[in-house]
């Protein structure tokens, strides 16, 4: 159900919206992140890491690279250092399997629902992107609970320093 790997020395995590880039603006934006044919992009899979839609994880030595990326653009973005991601583990997520019911209360018990608080609320977990949630070091056990009720398949990323 659950597998466990390291994302490895001094990184960064970047969470970053693109939703004011235009239609175009958009394509070549994600043209000049990922790469296009011959034209490699921003992402090389080692020193920076596209965890989900929206969040990158990148080496110190690329981290300034991404921020004057990420201003070219205008993108809004969050980035946390290594060192205040040791708290936490980063949880991947698959809801895939799940029926458009099951994924409805899958997510009102995630996030919750009127006054019905979720999971992530009282864990102090924040969900980065869909299928991606950092969590507390110290709330992982029962975050792994809930996933394990759902039968959802996880991923858990070590934030650390290896040493």
């Amino acid at each position: 159900m659950k597998k466990k790997s390291n994302l490895g020395i001094n990184r960064t995590l970047f969470i970053y919206s693109s939703k004011h880039l235009s239609g175009s603006k958009k394509v070549r934006f994600f043209y000049a992140l990922k790469g296009r044919g011959k034209n490699a992009g921003l992402i090389d899979g080692k020193s920076v890491i596209q965890l989900s839609k929206k969040t990158l994880f990148v080496s110190s030595r690329k981290k300034d690279e991404v921020r004057s990326f990420l201003n070219y653009w205008n993108c809004e973005y969050t980035a946390l250092s290594q060192n205040q991601l040791t708290k936490y583990t980063l949880l991947k997520y698959d809801s895939s399997s799940f029926s458009s019911t099951e994924l409805v209360k899958f997510y009102y018990a995630l996030k919750g629902r009127g006054d019905s608080a979720g999971i992530l609320k009282s864990t102090n977990s924040t969900q980065l992107s869909k299928g991606l949630v950092l969590v507390p070091n110290s709330k992982i056990k029962q975050i792994r609970q809930f996933f394990e009720f759902w039968n959802c398949k996880i991923e858990e990323v070590s934030l650390e320093n290896e040493q």
